[in-house]
């Protein structure tokens, strides 16, 4: 018995590979350079990463915590065999030609360093997938990430961005496209072009209109133009007809966007912070809705028609001008947080409400 025991414990260890273990200190690391594939260290070194990290050759996974970190040895191009690298939050200048030989690389975040530029040979990183440049110190995109047919996902926030160049449409593999908090005013006719990308974050920019490029995105799920100026939703925003998130938070709005209750798919919408006055009693036609927030607008009526969101688990409704809430709210069985602080409720209505709504978490 204890001999089969032991056969089976061999077979469970040979067949089932093993947990790589994790580093956490280089010195250590570099003791049995051959066996290290994954390293997660603090960035405790004076100003430059050792020569000495080149001679981890198998290293497949790298992170060096927020720190001081600003240069990177010439050796860093040994690393062949990398395919994740994370160093966000350093002080890295400028970054070694050897770059270009991480040839394996899929996952690269570089965010919040000082970086004004990436080496020619950065282009041959033809593996990479995920890309974070986020705090990119020029106001543009580096060109050498459209030359990169493989990128599934691109966060450059917080860099100034002012355009967007026809060549991204060369991105053909997007799905996820970060560009928050930038200064972008409009979208190239090229960004038609990316046809597989789901999820679009364009929130705090300088959009004084809604940038109609993006309804010919017809997979796109998620949507943000939060914290801009758009005004106006325009009609074509019904061929999204995979939407299920759309956020419009923050901007000048100044009336429910009727062409919203045409996206039978969507789950989820903000539009907080706009003027908007009228809660449409349409908004029964969004029957997969299950989070609307409205709150900070001017809105004095819930529509009696609210009872046929039957999916419905979060509504917020504060700092609006609501004197009662319908009865009909009470067949929200689902309703888990309304949020309706900052309004013209009575004592008594808010008695009423409790009553309707035993089971939800009510914020006054």
């Amino acid at each position: 018995m204890r001999y089969l025991s032991l056969i089976f414990l061999l077979f469970y260890i040979t067949s089932y590979p093993q947990q790589d273990k994790i580093f956490t200190s280089l010195d250590e690391a570099l003791k049995t350079p051959e066996k290290v594939h994954v390293l997660k260290i603090k960035s405790y070194f004076k100003n430059n990463l050792p020569e000495t990290i080149g001679y981890l050759k198998n290293l497949e996974e790298l992170q060096i915590s927020p720190g001081d970190l600003t240069h990177l040895p010439e050796s860093f191009g040994n690393l062949i065999n990398l395919t994740k690298l994370d160093l966000n939050s350093n002080d890295i200048e400028y970054l070694p030609n050897s770059f270009g030989n991480l040839v394996k690389l899929k996952t690269l975040n570089l965010s919040y360093n000082k970086l004004k530029s990436l080496p020619d040979s950065f282009e041959k990183l033809i593996e990479l997938k995920e890309v974070n440049l986020s705090g990119f110190e020029e106001n543009y995109i580096p060109k050498s990430i459209f030359i990169l047919p493989n990128i599934s996902e691109l966060i450059i926030k917080s860099s100034g961005i002012e355009k967007i160049p026809q060549s991204i449409k060369n991105l053909e593999n997007l799905e996820r496209l970060n560009l928050n908090s930038n200064n972008l005013t409009n979208l190239p006719e090229s960004f038609k072009n990316l046809k597989k990308i789901t999820s679009l974050h364009l929130a705090s920019n300088k959009f004084d209109v809604f940038p109609e490029i993006i309804t010919q995105l017809k997979l796109l799920t998620f949507l943000d133009l939060g914290f801009n100026n758009i005004r106006e939703v325009p009609l074509s925003i019904k061929n999204l007809t995979s939407l299920n998130k759309i956020a419009l938070s923050a901007n000048e709005i100044s009336s429910f966007p009727p062409s919203l209750l045409s996206l039978k798919k969507l789950e989820h919408i903000d539009l907080c912070s706009n003027n908007i006055s009228l809660f449409p009693s349409e908004i029964n036609r969004l029957s997969k809705l299950d989070f609307i927030n409205l709150g900070e607008n001017n809105i004095s009526v819930i529509p009696k028609s609210i009872e046929n969101c039957i999916n419905l688990k979060g509504l917020y409704l504060h700092n609006n001008k609501i004197l009662t809430i319908p009865k009909s709210i009470k067949k929200l069985s689902g309703l888990k947080e309304l949020l309706i602080v900052a309004n013209r409720l009575s004592d008594s209505e808010k008695i009423k409400l409790n009553q309707l709504l035993p089971n939800c978490y009510i914020v006054y």
